[in-house]
């Protein structure tokens, strides 16, 4: 099975701040960040990661609780609490599809029939994951499984790329890309350093080539296959999650504002009978302003 965990404000009985959620309209309630670490051995881990998030889009979580900026983390297997231990590190197919049919299915399908393309992609604008290295693939397998549900139901593939469209994915350290390079249909943007093979061997290039790539002004980014924009940083093969989110002075910035600029756009939908869809050209355009020192609202 797979566990979902929400971050939430301290209190004395419960010290690290963590619930485990079960609804199945959970993803409908509003803007949420999801996390998907690349091996999560026990709690421990998955409020690591959601930590790390909170920092840079809720950084007043363990005394506020902000309904419209909610973290979750996710778990594998059964959960020993004795020993903090979960019976999976990271998501299989079968319980990645149990996952999708209970949790996202409600956001596309309602009395077993597909609902209008637009409404679910208002829906789907709440969806925003945060995944590092392995735990992209685990992504992965959730949007092909999303693509298999959607075409049941009778939703054409220019929809299925449409209201996918309107997940937004920050790839740290590990390429959105397949092995196989089939590429993703989620709004993605990649964060890693330049010698981090994990990072660029999804581009398909030799070291060479990915160096002649990267060797450009830092913050600039490229678009890679009409799929995803991925920032580098130069560095010494480094591979960490926590410090790519909140100790790197480079990626951390615009990580943060990749994921504020989602969550605002959520925001903007949920108040709003227009939809306004999220798009490559305004996360750039929000990339652009960061770097010219301008400070997100």
């Amino acid at each position: 099975m797979v566990h979902i965990y929400e971050k939430v404000c301290k209190t004395i009985d419960n010290e690290y701040g963590i619930i485990e959620r079960n609804e199945s309209d959970i993803l409908k309630q509003g803007p949420c960040v999801i996390t998907i670490l690349a091996l999560t051995f026990g709690l421990k881990d998955v409020n690591g990661a959601m930590r790390q998030v909170a920092e840079s889009v809720n950084p007043d979580i363990d005394n506020s609780y902000n309904p419209e900026r909610r973290i979750f983390g996710l778990g594998f297997g059964e959960y020993n609490k004795e020993q903090d231990q979960f019976s999976k590190v990271c998501g299989m197919a079968d319980e990645l599809k149990e996952f999708v049919e209970k949790y996202f299915c409600p956001l596309f399908i309602q009395d077993n029939q597909k609902i209008n393309y637009l409404e679910a992609m208002k829906n789907f604008r709440n969806i925003n994951f945060v995944t590092y290295c392995n735990g992209t693939n685990s992504f992965n397998i959730i949007e092909n499984l999303l693509k298999v549900e959607m075409t049941k139901v009778g939703y054409s593939d220019n929809e299925i790329s449409l209201i996918l469209s309107q997940i937004c994915l920050a790839a740290i350290s590990g390429n959105v890309l397949r092995r196989d390079n089939v590429s993703t249909s989620a709004l993605a943007v990649t964060f890693g350093d330049i010698s981090d093979g994990d990072f660029s061997i999804g581009f398909g290039m030799n070291y060479d080539k990915r160096k002649a790539v990267f060797d450009m002004p830092r913050h600039q980014g490229f678009i890679n296959q009409g799929s995803s924009i991925a920032f580098a940083r130069y560095g010494n093969d480094d591979h960490s999650f926590k410090r790519h989110m909140t100790g790197d002075d480079v990626l951390s910035p615009m990580i943060k504002c990749f994921l504020d600029t989602s969550i605002n756009n959520a925001l903007l939908n949920k108040e709003s009978s227009y939809f306004e869809p999220i798009t490559y050209a305004k996360i750039e355009e929000a990339f652009t302003e960061l770097n010219k020192g301008k400070a997100l609202k």
